[in-house]
């Protein structure tokens, strides 16, 4: 495969995540297209990791030029930095190029100075500030003229990015101290690491005196986001290989088989045993092959919706105000991927949340409220996607909105069985109601690649359309 072709970066990034699928959920190996990036803390680890990575490569009869490549080192250069374990810095060689090019004497060349100088803005102090001046002259309406105040903000963004500092790796069990600034011309803000200090009890007068928590306890400010840092902390290795999931206080472990789920479970179990930590049983489920989270129905092949979620909300009268449907339509979209043409369903309600919209339930209203209360209780399974198979991507344009439907067959029960994997749609905006069909046609493909790229990015895929102008886009 050379360079060049449309798909190349995708495919080739797709086929690295195939063949080194464990070494890159343990989180030692990086990939990015053809750049290879292998971390270790030791000498030893790493050659061992190296010899690991190679043996595969040569499984496979891949190539690699030795030319290009960089062993051992304490730091390198990767996509325009120079990253260590310690700090990133910006790489001074590909800086030096940029600046020693002249002033910019046209907008194409002032727009790719500032898209330079914008990829380091995380190691420039209030970069939008110094740049607005350079921003204005960018703009359509307005003519390119470089001023003396505007040659002063193009050489202090130059020096900047000649004198930008080091940025530390963060220490996830050092707190952070955050520093803010705002002028006439933006907001700034930055982060540095002090050293741990000691913090106050949490406790607080009741009428048999004063009552002190030893665990943290619900409702503090803070708490849902210290205790996800805490399970991140304790369970780092389980994470980065990819079998624990943990959300808040919400655990999953996720096994291939039982023997190894109980090897797993105890694994777990003991950790929380080491740092203290308590377990309520009467909220555990233990050896299930699907399982409820987060409003869903879960196993390794389907999606569902729960639908004791959908029931209780249903139950509910039809909405009397705005605040209520507002309630009723966030609630839906959350399951917006189960939905066939969802956006086009609630059209008519999100025109009555509108705050200049006089609040009335027509039966035009009523009837759309019953049919995505009818489509959330008979809702679909959704497929877990196979890699291996062939996708099948529905598009389809109505006056109303855009729809897609993403299928697979799949071997279940032994039967090929064909059956969606996701749902999308939305509305028209008034610009594009001007369209032709065909071009509507084109835009709902181009959009629905953009929104499920990540479905379809290094895949095979079929499109499936009732328009020939879509077979154009082939062309281009």
């Amino acid at each position: 495969m050379p360079f060049g072709i449309k798909n190349a970066p995708s495919h080739y990034q797709r086929m690295m995540n195939t063949i080194f699928p464990t070494e890159l959920s343990e989180g030692w190996l990086i990939i990015y297209d053809d750049d290879i990036i292998i971390c270790s803390y030791s000498w030893s680890l790493h050659l061992e990791r190296l010899a690991r990575v190679l043996q595969k490569a040569s499984e496979v009869n891949m190539k690699i030029s030795l030319k290009k490549c960089n062993f051992g080192f304490k730091e390198l250069k990767a996509l325009g930095h120079i990253v260590s374990g310690l700090s990133l810095g910006i790489d001074r060689n590909k800086v030096a190029e940029v600046l020693l090019k002249p002033i910019p004497q046209n907008k194409k060349e002032m727009i790719s100075f500032l898209e330079f100088a914008s990829y380091y803005r995380h190691h420039l102090k209030d970069f939008a500030i110094l740049a607005k001046l350079l921003y204005r002259i960018c703009d359509q309406q307005t003519v390119f003229e470089m001023t003396q105040e505007r040659i002063e903000a193009y050489e202090k963004i130059r020096k900047a990015l000649t004198e930008a500092p080091l940025l530390l790796m963060p220490d996830r069990n050092i707190p952070l101290k955050w520093f803010i600034d705002v002028c006439g011309d933006g907001l700034g803000a930055a982060i540095h690491q002090v050293q741990i200090i000691d913090d106050k009890p949490t406790e607080g007068p009741t009428h048999c005196g004063i009552y002190e928590y030893l665990r943290m306890p619900f409702g503090i400010k803070n708490a849902p986001s210290h205790y996800q840092r805490i399970m991140n902390t304790i369970f780092p290795t389980e994470l980065s290989e990819g079998w624990l999931i943990i959300y808040i206080d919400d655990i999953i472990i996720c096994s291939d088989s039982w023997s190894l789920h109980l090897e797993r479970l105890e694994r777990v179990l003991h950790k929380f045993a080491e740092v203290n930590m308590k377990i309520s049983l009467k909220k555990c489920n233990f050896g299930f092959e699907e399982l409820k989270a987060l409003g869903h129905i879960v196993s390794g092949l389907i999606l569902v919706i729960d639908k004791n979620k959908v029931v209780a909300v249903l139950h509910k009268p039809i909405p009397q105000n705005k605040k209520e449907m507002i309630s009723f339509l966030g609630f839906s979209s959350h399951y917006s991927q189960h939905l066939k043409d969802f956006a086009i369903l609630a059209k008519l309600l999100y025109r009555i949340c509108d705050q200049q919209t006089v609040f009335e339930i027509t039966q035009e209203r009523i009837e759309a409220y019953e049919k995505i209360g009818k489509a959330l209780t008979e809702a679909p399974l959704l497929l877990m996607p196979d890699w291996n198979i062939p996708l099948k991507w529905f598009i389809d344009v109505c006056g109303d909105g855009l729809g897609e439907a993403l299928h697979q067959v799949q071997i279940i029960d032994d039967k090929p069985t064909e059956g969606p994997v996701c749902y999308i749609s939305r509305q028209i905006k008034p610009t594009e109601a001007r369209y032709g069909e065909s071009k509507m046609e084109c835009l709902c493909l181009v959009w629905a690649l953009e929104k499920l790229h990540y479905y379809v990015d290094g895949s095979i895929f079929e499109v499936i359309t009732d328009c020939n102008a879509v077979k154009s886009l082939l062309n281009m």
